[in-house]
């Protein structure tokens, strides 16, 4: 889940929220709604998060893989 994984990465390595915060210049309720589970960032804020803890946007954010739902077939 998204918010073990900031959480878990900031902590493996030593970045607190308000550091996380101040590292990201982004409004302090904005970080702990993301941390928090209640707000989704866009992708420009998830990059600069991922940033911020030194690591690459998927290992933040993995990439869910899209499966197309079946529609409908016209034979």
């Amino acid at each position: 889940m998204l918010v073990n994984r900031i959480k878990e990465i900031a902590t493996q390595k030593g970045i607190s929220i308000p550091s996380l915060i101040k590292s990201t210049k982004l409004s302090k309720s904005y970080v702990y709604d993301i941390v928090n589970g209640k707000s989704s960032p866009t992708i420009p804020v998830a990059q600069k998060i991922a940033e911020a803890l030194g690591v690459s946007l998927d290992e933040v954010f993995p990439m869910v893989p899209y499966e197309k739902e079946a529609g409908p077939t016209y034979d």
